[in-house]
C-alpha cells in the first residue's frame, strides 16, 4: 500500500502538483500496511503462533470483514472493497475435505431457503497471465474452489458464495501443524454479502416488504 510519509513541505509540494492536475505520486511510498484481499488470510499465522492445533482442529468465524480487491474486470460485481463473511476450517486433510462437502449442501439449502435460484460451479481464481492459466487450469482440474451462482443482473448469474481448499500451502507456509505435527490443511467457505442483498433484490424486488413472509422470517426482518 502506497502512502504519503514526508515533512510539510512535502506536503505543501505534493499539494501544489496535485492542483495543477501534474503528476505527485513522487512523493508517495510502499508502506508496511496492505489492503486484505480475503478476510481469511490474517488467521492462518495468528493461529500458527499458538502452537499445534487441538485433536479436531479448528473451526473459525471471520465476521462481517471487509476486503478490498482492484482486479482488471469491467464487471460491476467487482467491487474494489466489500463485505465478506468466511468460516475457515483448519484441520488434517480427510476433515477439511468432509467439512467442504458438509457446507457445499449447507451453503446451497441456506441460499435456496431465502428464494434464490442457484448453479453449482467448479471455478477458479481470477488468475491473470500465462503462468495464472496454468494455476487456473488446475485449480478447477482439482475442484479446489467451488461456487453458488445467482440471477443479479444480465443474462449470466453472479457467484454469491463460493469454498476454496488450500491443501496444505497455509501450513506450510506458516509452519500451522496438526496435533500430530503434521502440515494442517486448511478450507473456506465465504458469503459476498453485497452480492447476496443485489440477489435477493433481484429475486423479490427491491420493496422488501412485499418480499416472501418465510424469506423476511429466515432474515428477521418481519416485524
Amino acid at each position: 500500500m502506497f502512502a504519503f510519509e514526508g515533512d510539510e513541505d512535502d506536503a505543501a509540494a505534493q499539494l501544489e502538483l496535485a492542483s495543477r492536475h501534474e503528476d505527485w505520486s513522487g512523493f508517495q511510498q510502499m508502506s508496511d500496511m496492505v489492503l486484505l484481499p480475503a478476510a481469511c488470510y490474517p488467521l492462518y499465522p495468528a493461529v500458527a503462533q499458538r502452537g499445534p492445533l487441538p485433536e479436531a482442529g479448528l473451526t473459525l468465524d471471520t465476521g462481517d470483514s471487509y476486503v478490498f480487491r482492484r482486479e482488471p474486470s469491467s464487471d460491476p460485481a467487482r467491487m474494489q472493497i466489500f463485505h465478506m463473511r468466511e468460516i475457515v476450517r483448519v484441520a488434517d486433510r480427510d476433515t477439511v475435505i468432509e467439512w467442504r462437502r458438509e457446507w457445499r449442501s449447507r451453503a446451497e439449502a441456506l441460499l435456496r431457503s431465502l428464494g434464490l435460484e442457484l448453479e453449482l460451479d467448479v471455478a477458479h481464481d481470477p488468475f491473470f497471465g500465462r503462468t495464472g492459466r496454468l494455476l487456473a487450469a488446475q485449480q478447477r482440474d482439482q475442484e479446489l474452489k467451488w461456487e453458488l451462482l445467482a440471477p443479479v443482473a444480465g443474462e449470466k448469474p453472479t457467484a454469491i458464495a463460493s469454498s476454496n481448499y488450500h491443501q496444505d500451502h497455509f501450513g506450510l507456509t506458516y509452519e500451522l501443524q496438526t496435533a500430530g505435527g503434521e502440515p494442517a490443511h486448511t478450507g473456506c467457505m465465504a458469503f459476498g454479502e453485497e452480492r447476496v442483498t443485489l440477489a435477493l433484490l433481484s429475486a423479490h424486488g427491491l420493496e422488501v416488504s412485499s418480499w416472501p413472509e418465510q424469506v423476511l422470517e429466515k432474515l428477521e426482518l418481519k416485524h
